[in-house]
């Protein structure tokens, strides 16, 4: 008779190894790299990966990041998954960091930055092994708690799908702005180039649940380390899995598995959507550094689905870290068909602006490379004074007797057509003006 602990393990052990064929998560060769936190879906991942490395051929890095937030206690973690690495007889790195101090730094959520800490920490060693991949121990109840987050906080398709089992290694942020935060308690990484290779981030317990995750460590013997966090109901997430999933489990027992449907659904939706944006954006797109100018015309003649789809592909490949939301999107939308200088704002200072010809200018604003003025103020001005701008530069009126201004930081107007007194103050949307010999108006 099989025992309960063989058929467990078979079974997961079998679930990862169909994930791993099906997706072709992993190939033979280039180390994999498992991100191990001492839990019991990371501690499961370890021994099942562990089991199948000679079948596909490859060799397991562990990695460990203590996020500075438990003292004594995530200090064990650490040793217990460096103790539990040496045992395996697998290369290791275990490196801290101070999460919270990070986060205030950054006026960001702990949670966030921890994830960011912890991509500069796998993008670090995946170049310094030229890693193929890099495995995490999501399951099922993880999936399908994201896809409620995503919910709660009105995500669309791509929230909704959830994770995916494979992300692409250019798919994800390398936040190497962390890496100098680091540090290394054993195997130290030298500091990685701007333009580091990454490795796909694969998740292949993805159908496995947290119950059975948990029941294959018991049966296997292996001792998980609990982060006391996990219980924090003050974090959504945990809220989430607590409170939130035995209601509704209550009435849909099949709930993450329904949950995995959806997403399912959703992600070969946002895989349609993606395909045809690819197919969509080098006739739409124009990429400069910090900039991405979208034909606006071209894009209003797509499906809103897309026109979505389209400005969020600009926005990611800008490398924000910032999340765009929908109203973003939306008032990014509005201004398809609008008058040249209708602008709006999107996170960290990044503008769009209706340019000429229906171009629609996404980024940052350039470095100016001459005077401005510091505010939107008119500023009286008649001929032959000046008006200091700052940093020793000054805008004079001077009498001048050619019709051509003399060099690009002067233009020429005929007194005679001028009317009241001639102030000076910035470009404002729908300013238009008469160049002399030309007939009507154009905009400034």
């Amino acid at each position: 008779m099989t025992s309960r602990r063989a058929t467990l393990v078979a079974q997961v052990t079998q679930a990862v190894r169909h994930a791993i064929v099906g997706q072709q998560l992993i190939t033979a060769g280039a180390p994999v790299i498992v991100a191990v936190s001492g839990g019991a879906d990371s501690s499961c991942l370890l021994d099942v990966l562990d089991r199948l490395r000679e079948a596909f051929g490859v060799s397991l890095h562990v990695v460990h990041l203590d996020h500075g937030m438990r003292g004594a206690s995530a200090a064990a973690d650490a040793m217990a998954v460096a103790d539990e690495a040496r045992r395996r007889g697998l290369a290791y790195t275990i490196a801290r960091a101070d999460v919270a101090r990070l986060a205030r730094q950054r006026r960001a959520n702990t949670y966030a930055v921890g994830r960011d800490a912890r991509h500069a920490l796998f993008t670090a060693v995946a170049h310094h092994i030229d890693a193929q991949a890099i495995a995490l121990g999501h399951q099922a109840d993880d999936l399908a708690e994201t896809v409620l987050l995503h919910l709660l906080r009105g995500g669309g398709s791509a929230g909704l799908a959830g994770m995916a089992q494979c992300v692409g290694a250019g798919a994800w942020s390398p936040a190497l702005e962390l890496h100098d935060a680091l540090v290394y308690l054993a195997g130290v990484i030298p500091t990685p180039p701007p333009n580091a290779s990454r490795a796909a981030l694969i998740r292949p317990l993805l159908a496995v649940s947290r119950a059975d995750t948990a029941a294959y460590c018991h049966e296997a013997g292996i001792v998980p380390r609990e982060d006391p966090g996990n219980a924090d109901r003050s974090h959504r997430r945990a809220w989430i899995r607590h409170d939130l999933v035995p209601v509704m489990q209550a009435a849909n027992p099949q709930l993450v598995r329904t949950l995995a449907q959806t997403a399912a659904i959703h992600a070969s939706e946002q895989e349609y959507l993606c395909a045809q944006v690819d197919r969509l954006w080098p006739t739409v797109a124009q990429e400069a550094p910090g900039t991405i100018t979208l034909d606006g015309t071209a894009l209003a003649e797509q499906h809103p689905a897309l026109q979505r789809v389209i400005l969020r592909r600009a926005w990611a490949t800008l490398g924000s870290s910032h999340t765009l939301d929908f109203a973003a999107v939306e008032r990014a939308r509005a201004l398809l068909g609008r008058g040249v200088g209708a602008r709006t704002e999107w996170p960290a200072g990044v503008g769009v602006e209706v340019a000429y010809h229906g171009m629609l200018v996404i980024g940052t604003p350039p470095a100016l490379d001459g005077p401005a003025l510091a505010d939107d103020a008119m500023h009286p001005i008649v001929a032959g004074q000046c008006l200091a701008l700052g940093a020793a530069w000054c805008l004079c009126a001077t009498p001048y007797r050619a019709v051509a201004p003399p060099d690009r930081w002067g233009v020429a107007l005929d007194p005679q057509l001028l009317e009241g007194t001639l102030v000076v103050r910035p470009r404002r949307p729908g300013d238009r003006l008469q160049p002399i010999g030309a007939a009507g108006h154009r905009r400034v």
